[in-house]
């Protein structure tokens, strides 16, 4: 039988070295990077609603923001890389209330021009976000190979992609 000092030494090295587990997700989530996420190319809806979806399934759910570069173009690839022609997939950030400053819903500044906003035509003159008042949420968006625009929040057939860490 072990003693109380014992065991107490062996919950403290499990709390230090941990258990050598990842991190467990809630259903339907991937563990990603230390954190958890959920591309949903089924459920859609507007920008708030599929806002509320992702906070509906984990109490600190919502929808996904980019911290880094590295982050950002791996969801470009997973995305392109999947069958899901020309969907449009919600991020977490947006500029309504703020014209022209836009940020993710954890409060932190999107990174704004090349490499994470798309392209609106060949030559490369107009760069997104460049909907003005009438576009207030980004998106990855399939047309610009799931690279991020600005569309209105209220586009009706946007995809959830939620996260937590």
């Amino acid at each position: 039988m072990a003693s109380c000092g014992s065991s107490y030494f062996t919950l403290l090295l499990v709390l230090i070295l941990g258990t050598g587990c990842e991190m467990s997700c809630v259903d339907h989530f991937t563990y990603y990077n230390s954190d958890c996420v959920l591309v949903d190319p089924i459920t859609f809806g507007t920008w708030s609603e599929m806002r509320a979806y992702c906070q509906s399934l984990h109490s600190e759910a919502d929808l996904i923001t980019f911290p880094t570069l590295d982050m950002f173009e791996y969801f470009v690839q997973y995305l392109n890389n999947h069958e899901w022609p020309n969907q449009v997939f919600w991020v977490g950030g947006t500029d309504e209330g703020h014209e022209g400053i836009w940020s993710y819903v954890d409060g932190s500044l999107m990174a704004m021009g090349a490499p994470y906003w798309a392209l609106t035509n060949c030559d490369g003159i107009n760069i997104q976000p460049d909907g003005n008042t009438q576009q207030n949420c980004a998106a990855l968006d399939g047309d610009y190979y799931y690279y991020m625009t600005d569309k209105e929040c209220e586009y009706q057939h946007g995809h959830p992609i939620c996260y937590y860490d």
